[in-house]
């Protein structure tokens, strides 16, 4: 065999350095692809636990809020029996009074 002369060996030399350079590259850009795919999933997996977490807080406001309203309508039957009671009140008192007029117109 012969020895490679030096313009060879500077070809050779150049050749194995494009093919390292390039090797690297592919390496980056491989690399920045998964960064890119962890980016993703990562910010997505946030997003959809932010969004679970509000709607699971969403859900506590409305049963909060539906037995506020229950608690309301029991107080508004209660208000409702107590107003019937003291206009019943207020007629026995009325006629209470008349009864007694009359006793006396009467009397």
């Amino acid at each position: 065999m012969r020895k490679p002369t030096p313009n060879q060996l500077t070809k050779i030399q150049n050749s194995e350095n494009q093919k390292a350079q390039e090797h690297k590259n592919d390496t980056n850009k491989q690399e920045y692809g998964l960064f890119e795919i962890y980016v993703f999933l990562y910010t997505t997996v946030c997003l959809r636990i932010h969004f679970l977490v509000d709607f699971t807080q969403l859900k506590i406001i409305l049963r909060q809020q539906t037995e506020l309203i229950l608690i309301l309508g029991q107080q508004c039957e209660l208000l409702q029996k107590i107003a019937e009671r003291a206009i019943q009140q207020i007629l026995v008192r009325r006629c209470q009074k008349k009864v007694n007029q009359q006793v006396d117109i009467l009397g």
